[in-house]
């Protein structure tokens, strides 16, 4: 269910927290607070990135996430809606 306001809530964890390690967690946390859109980096090698590497996630770790997203969309489209 969409909220009643017409300003966007963007989920942008990376940014937020400057490190990968807490995208996940936060990212799903969004999610649940109904955020669209959603932003994050990722990077192949981010040990080797000219910037931005602190915060972007690895193949191995995006995988991870969306694995979680795809276990929480579909929880969220079973349950009832409620009006």
């Amino acid at each position: 269910m969409r909220p009643l306001s017409l300003i966007p809530s963007v989920g942008d964890p990376s940014h937020n927290t400057g490190h990968w390690y807490p995208v996940t967690p936060l990212m799903l946390s969004a999610i649940l607070g109904d955020a669209h859109p959603l932003i994050d980096e990722m990077c192949p090698a981010p040990q080797q990135a000219p910037c931005d590497g602190p915060l972007s996630l690895a193949w191995e770790n995006l995988d991870h996430l969306t694995g979680r997203v795809r276990v929480i969309d579909g929880v969220l489209r079973a349950a009832p809606v409620r009006a």
